[in-house]
């Protein structure tokens, strides 16, 4: 990945800044290549293994839950319906090592969103979104323009419990 911003250089100057860098680059590597091929070291395949005990676990303990909690109406309430089980798990995580306390809570984290994941997606098969909203209804929706007096154009939308308000001014000068 390539980031530059440059207002005073040429884009042909930063192109071949680029092309530069990159034989500097490949030098580097090659040179890094032909000293492991002399020493005879090989990298190391990468073998993950998938530790899904946690995840099994939290899916025979709160998929039913869960699930309930994820289809009450109205934003707050689904978003918080794992807080006590984050926290059971958080306490089982905190136990020996700090390393390893720390391991244990980002395999329980990892896993407790892989069981969010699978609810909401079980509830959509179904036809029913979270929050309890069906796929087939039309929530009411408003909206009203020129909201504010300062800008070219702006508008407020609301649908449901969601609410923007969209700006746009022209011919702004960027620095």
């Amino acid at each position: 990945m390539i980031e530059g911003f440059a207002r005073e250089m040429s884009e042909n100057d930063m192109f071949e800044a680029i092309l530069f860098g990159h034989a500097a680059i490949r030098k580097s590597l090659s040179c890094s290549a032909s000293s492991r091929a002399k020493i005879g070291v090989e990298k190391a395949p990468f073998v993950g293994v998938e530790d899904t005990t946690i995840y099994d676990r939290l899916k025979s303990r709160f998929y039913d839950e869960f699930k309930s909690a994820k289809q009450t109406s109205g934003k707050q309430s689904p978003g918080g319906c794992g807080a006590p089980a984050q926290r059971k798990g958080r306490s089982g995580a905190d136990s020996r090592s700090a390393a390893e306390g720390r391991d244990k809570l980002e395999a329980f984290l990892r896993a407790w969103h892989d069981l969010e994941e699978r609810v909401v997606r079980d509830l959509i098969l179904s036809g029913t979104r979270p929050m309890a909203a069906t796929i087939a209804r039309c929530e009411i929706s408003s909206g009203q323009v020129d909201v504010l007096p300062r800008v070219h154009g702006s508008a407020v939308f609301q649908r449901g419990e969601t609410q923007a308000l969209i700006t746009v001014v022209l011919g702004t000068h960027a620095r």
